[in-house]
């Protein structure tokens, strides 16, 4: 029912521990600095996971490429603050994972790295996060709430599509780009607010169709801090009745 990790341990390899069906829990020390591809993937009866601690590491911990995809019973993870990448898939279909929390020092999710996770229903971002890789959540249906902290990461395209749960969504100022349809699909979300009214700094670009077929969608605030608006923003948001847009817009894309 679990897996013991020695302290000389550094890498797991390929495919070490897939489909290992009788694990329940698994915790991996900080003294692990690479978990390669499928290392525990497809291990059905896998509840909760914990990765690294809030030790001081000079080199951070990279999850690789399907680390945890098909764990369809995954309720429970803790990423520590001694891993700097989520690989891409690494818990794509956990249809499980309610909760997820982030270390303090996460850099990267790659792309796909919670699609089709859906239950999970809240995600907060640590300030040294730099990059949402596009689809990173993907068809998360249950996400209701989520927290983009203080830092600034690049919001990737698709990011947060058909995230059907979301209904309101504050995108504060720190966030600088929002990729092509990073919100599409959204399908009852209610409120939006990007920016505020800073005049300060480089300004934020929201991209092409990022809120597309939010068919719910009534009110949507643009501050000052944004400057672009791409193509095909609000396309096909057919309640939208209520559109307000800071001063400092230079462009507003074609249909």
């Amino acid at each position: 029912t679990s897996i013991k990790l020695g302290a000389s341990v550094k890498t797991i390899g390929n495919n070490a521990f897939t489909a290992c069906h009788g694990v329940k829990e698994l915790v991996i020390p900080a003294n692990v600095k690479n978990i390669q591809y499928n290392a525990f993937s497809n291990i059905t009866k896998l509840e909760t996971v914990t990765i690294g601690d809030s030790s001081a590491q000079t080199k951070l911990t990279e999850l690789g490429s399907r680390v945890f995809e098909n764990c369809g019973e995954l309720k429970t993870v803790v990423i520590g603050d001694t891993v700097g990448i989520i690989g891409d898939n690494c818990f794509n279909n956990c249809a499980s994972l309610t909760t997820v929390t982030l270390g303090k020092n996460l850099k990267t999710i790659e792309y796909e790295a919670f699609r089709y996770c859906s239950r999970l229903a809240s995600i907060a971002f640590p300030a040294s996060l730099e990059l949402v890789d596009n689809r990173a959540f993907y068809y998360c249906t249950a996400l209701t709430s989520i927290d983009f902290g203080t830092g600034s990461p690049v919001i990737g395209n698709q990011a947060f599509e058909h995230c059907h749960s979301l209904k309101e969504l504050v995108i504060p100022a720190n966030i600088k780009n929002i990729g092509t349809s990073a919100f599409i699909g959204c399908k009852n979300l209610v409120s939006v607010t990007v920016g505020d009214d800073s005049n300060l700094g480089m300004r934020t670009v929201i991209g092409g169709a990022a809120f597309q077929d939010c068919e719910a969608l009534t009110t949507a605030v643009i501050g000052n801090s944004v400057s672009k608006l791409d193509g095909k923003v609000f396309r096909n948001c057919k309640s939208l009745s209520t559109v307000t847009i800071g001063a400092n817009i230079e462009l507003v894309g074609d249909y």
